[in-house]
C-alpha cells in the first residue's frame, strides 16, 4: 500500500549516494570553463568561505574534520559544499564536521549558512553539524523586525540541504521564526528548496513579546516550494508569551513560481514541544497554512505537544495543525493530503480549550486517508476530538484506523460547524474503523455546531461515553450508512450491531464477521453519491473479491469466500501476490511478516531503514506457491520507522512498521 517511488530512490542513493550528487547536481551546475575542480578545506583554502569564494558555478569545496567557527554564505554559486562524508558514506564525518555560527562578527547576521542570493538546488550542503546560530534580524514592511534563521537562512532563493545534524540553534525576538531553517520567498520566482535525510534537533525558537510575539520552531518555510524527506524532527522547540506554532515544521504562506509546492514524505516528528504562556499553541509538531497544495504522507508523529497555559488560550493539533482559516476571505485553498502517516501519541492541553490531540482542521480542505492515529489526548475542560477534531472545514476522512485516543468530546473524531466558504461542502467519513476511544461526549464521534457529516461503512465500537457512547450529535447531523455501530444507531440504512471480531494488533477482519461484505461501494445522500475507496487501509483492493459488496471498516479482509476458514484457506495456492503488514506493529523485539505466493517464485524480503540502508535480508531463496511467514528481530536497532520490501516475480511491494523500545 505504500508509495513505491520515493523508497526505491532512498534505495538508491545508498547504493551511489556520491555518484548520484555529483553527476545530478555537479552535471547541472556545471563550472563555466567546463571542468568541475575540489577545493579542500583547510588544506587549500583556511576557511569554508574562502573555499567558497574562490569555487565557480559545478565546483565542490570537500570540508576536512574539524570545528569552523563561520557563518557561511554561498553568494548565488552552484556548488557542493560538502564534508568528506561526500566522498566516503562514513556517517561519523557529520558530526565531526562542525560550522559554529556563534562567533558571528555582526549580531544581526547570527545564521550559521546563508542561502539569499538566488540559489537553487544545485547549490548543495552536505555533510555536516550546523551549530550555535543565534539569527538573523529581517524586516517586513508591514509587521516590523523578526528574528529567523538560526542555523540556516534561505531569502528568496533555494538549494539542496542533504544529510546535515542542525542541532542547539537558538533564536529570541518579539518574531522568532525558524530555529534550524528559515526561508521565505519575496519574489515570484523562488528556485525550489529541498530538505533530505538531516537531523534537526534540540533548536529553540523563543517569542517574548505579547501581543505580536509568534515562535515557529525546527524549520519554518513560508510562500515557498519544498520537498521535504526523510528528515528526523526532535525535541524542537517554539516557545511565545502569545502564539508558538510548528515546533518542528512550519509551512505556511502562498505559492510562488512554476514548481509543486509542498512534498513532505518519510520524516519523523518526535517530542518536539510548542508552548504558549498567554495564547494559543498549534501544531506540536507541523503546522500547514498553506493556499497551494500540501502532501503529507508516510510519516511518524509521536509524542508531540501543543500546551497553552492560559485559561483563555487554546492547544491545538498536537500532531498537525492544518489552518487555512485565516487566509484572504476570497481565496479558496488547495487541498490538503494527509495519507499514510502515524500519529501516536501526541497531546494537546490548556484549562478549558484544547483540540485535536492527534490532528486538527481548521477552514481547509482535506483528504485524511489510511493513517494510524492511536492514543492522542485533548486536555482541557473544553477539549475536543482526541483524534481528529474537524472544524469549518470540508473533508474526506477514509480508510484510517482510529483507537485509543482521549478527550472530553469526540475521543476519536469530534466534527464541528459547516464548511467556510470556497472550501466544498464535502463532509464525508468512509471506511474507518474507530475502536476504544473514551470521552464524555460522542466516544467515537462527536458531531456538533451545524456539521452535517455522511458516514459510510465505518466500524464504531468499544469506544466509551457518559453521553453517546459511539456517536454523539448536538447540532449537527448524522447520517449513518451501513455501519457497524455498537449498541444499534435508529436511522439509516444496512447498519448492525454485531462484534466486529477484529484481529489484535492489525485490526484486519477475522474470518468471521459480520462486517464482511456488509458495506456498500455507494451510497447517495441528498442527491450527491458518496463512493467507498478503491484500496483499503493496506492497499488491497476494495471489493475483495471484486464484484462482491466492500466489508466495513478501514481493512477489508482478503479471503474470497467469507465462510472458508484460515486453515482452509492455507491448503491451496492464493490467488495473487500478497504482503501482509507485520504483527505486531509497533514491536520490540521482534514481529512476524506474512506473504502469499500464487506460484513458486525466487523470493527476496528486505529490510530498510528510513535512509534506504538495507538492515536484513529475511528471505532470498525460492519458495512454493502458499502462505509464508518469517520472524524479523529487530533488538540490536534503533527505534524508528523501517520499510520491509518483498520482490518475487514481476511483484514488488513496499510497507512500513515500526520499532518502539
Amino acid at each position: 500500500m505504500r508509495t513505491q517511488a520515493i523508497y526505491e530512490a532512498l534505495v538508491l542513493h545508498t547504493r551511489a549516494l556520491v555518484n548520484i550528487i555529483l553527476a545530478i547536481l555537479c552535471a547541472s551546475a556545471f563550472c563555466q570553463t567546463g571542468q568541475a575542480n575540489i577545493r579542500r578545506v583547510p588544506s587549500q583554502y583556511a576557511t569554508i568561505q574562502a573555499g567558497i569564494d574562490a569555487a565557480v558555478n559545478g565546483d565542490t569545496v570537500l570540508v576536512d574534520e574539524g570545528t569552523y567557527y563561520e557563518n557561511i554564505r554561498f553568494k548565488g554559486k552552484r556548488i557542493v559544499v560538502a564534508s568528506t562524508y561526500l566522498t566516503t558514506n562514513d556517517t561519523s564525518h557529520i558530526q565531526n564536521t562542525l560550522i559554529d555560527g556563534s562567533g558571528a562578527t555582526n549580531p544581526d547576521s547570527g545564521s550559521v549558512v546563508y542561502f539569499n542570493a538566488g540559489e537553487d538546488t544545485n547549490s548543495v550542503l552536505c555533510g555536516f553539524t550546523i551549530t550555535g546560530g543565534s539569527g538573523t534580524n529581517w524586516y517586513l514592511v508591514q509587521d516590523g523586525w523578526y528574528r529567523e534563521g538560526g542555523g540556516i537562512f534561505c531569502e528568496s532563493g533555494g538549494g539542496r540541504i542533504v544529510r546535515n545534524i542542525i542541532t542547539s540553534n537558538r533564536i529570541q525576538g518579539s518574531t522568532a521564526d525558524g530555529a534550524g531553517v528559515w526561508a521565505v520567498n519575496t519574489t515570484t520566482s523562488l528556485p525550489y528548496l529541498i530538505l533530505e535525510r538531516n537531523l534537526i534537533t534540540d533548536n529553540i525558537a523563543q517569542a517574548d513579546s505579547l501581543g505580536v510575539g509568534v515562535a515557529a520552531g525546527g524549520a519554518v518555510l513560508f510562500s515557498t516550494s519544498a520537498r521535504i524527506i526523510g528528515n528526523v524532527f526532535e525535541r524542537d522547540t517554539a516557545g511565545s508569551k502569545w502564539y508558538a506554532s510548528g515546533a518542528g515544521l512550519a509551512f505556511q504562506g502562498f505559492p510562488q513560481g512554476p514548481y509543486p509546492v509542498g512534498f513532505i514524505q518519510g520524516n519523523i516528528f518526535r517530542n518536539n514541544v510548542a508552548s504558549s504562556a498567554l495564547g494559543g499553541a498549534f501544531g506540536g509538531a507541523m503546522v500547514v497554512e498553506h493556499t497551494g497544495p500540501v502532501t503529507i504522507s508516510d510519516n511518524l508523529f509521536e509524542g508531540n505537544v501543543a500546551v497553552s497555559a492560559w485559561s483563555e488560550g487554546v492547544g491545538r493539533g498536537g500532531g498537525l495543525w492544518v489552518g487555512d482559516a485565516y487566509l484572504p476571505g476570497t481565496t479558496a485553498p488547495a487541498r490538503k493530503l494527509i495519507v499514510r502517516n502515524s500519529f501516536l501519541r501526541n497531546r494537546t492541553q490548556n484549562p478549558r480549550w484544547a483540540s485535536g490531540g492527534g490532528i486538527e482542521l481548521d477552514g481547509t480542505l482535506a483528504t485524511i486517508a489510511q493513517n494510524e492515529i492511536s492514543e492522542n489526548t485533548a486536555t482541557g475542560t473544553n477539549g475536543s476530538g482526541g483524534g481528529i477534531w474537524a472544524y469549518r472545514s470540508s473533508y474526506r476522512i477514509e480508510n484510517n484506523i482510529i483507537m485509543r485516543n482521549r478527550a472530553p468530546g469526540g475521543g476519536g473524531v469530534q466534527f464541528d460547524s459547516s464548511p467556510m466558504p470556497l472550501r466544498g461542502t464535502d463532509q464525508t467519513i468512509v471506511n474507518n474503523t474507530i475502536v476504544d476511544n473514551d470521552a464524555t461526549s460522542g466516544g467515537g464521534l462527536s458531531i456538533t455546531g451545524g456539521a452535517n457529516v455522511v458516514s459510510l461503512n465505518n466500524i464504531l465500537w468499544a469506544d466509551t461515553a457518559q453521553n453517546g457512547k459511539e456517536i454523539y450529535v448536538s447540532g449537527g447531523t448524522a447520517n449513518v450508512q451501513y455501519g457497524n455501530i455498537q449498541g444499534g444507531w435508529p436511522s439509516g440504512t444496512g447498519n448492525i450491531n454485531a462484534d466486529p471480531r477484529l484481529v489484535n494488533g492489525t485490526y484486519r477482519l477475522s474470518d468471521s464477521s459480520s462486517c464482511i461484505g456488509a458495506g456498500r461501494d455507494s451510497v447517495q445522500v441528498s442527491g450527491t453519491w458518496n463512493r467507498a475507496p478503491l484500496t483499503d487501509f493496506y492497499g488491497v483492493t476494495r471489493p475483495t473479491p471484486i464484484g462482491s459488496h466492500p466489508d466495513i471498516g478501514a481493512c477489508e479482509n482478503p479471503m474470497a469466500d467469507p465462510a472458508v476458514s484460515v486453515t482452509d484457506q492455507t491448503i491451496g495456492s492464493p490467488m495473487t501476490y500478497v504482503l501482509n503488514q507485520n504483527y505486531p506493529n509497533p514491536f520490540n523485539p521482534s514481529t512476524t511478516i506474512k506473504y502469499e505466493l500464487p506460484k513458486a517464485s525466487l523470493v527476496r524480503l528486505s529490510v530498510y531503514d528510513m535512509l534506504g540502508r538495507q538492515v536484513s535480508v529475511l528471505v532470498d531463496e525460492r519458495r512454493d506457491a502458499g502462505v509464508h511467514e518469517v520472524k524479523f528481530e529487530g533488538s540490536t536497532l534503533a527505534s524508528g520507522v523501517y520499510f520491509y520490501r518483498l520482490q518475487a516475480g514481476d511483484f514488488t511491494q513496499t510497507k512500513r512498521l515500526l520499532i518502539l523500545k
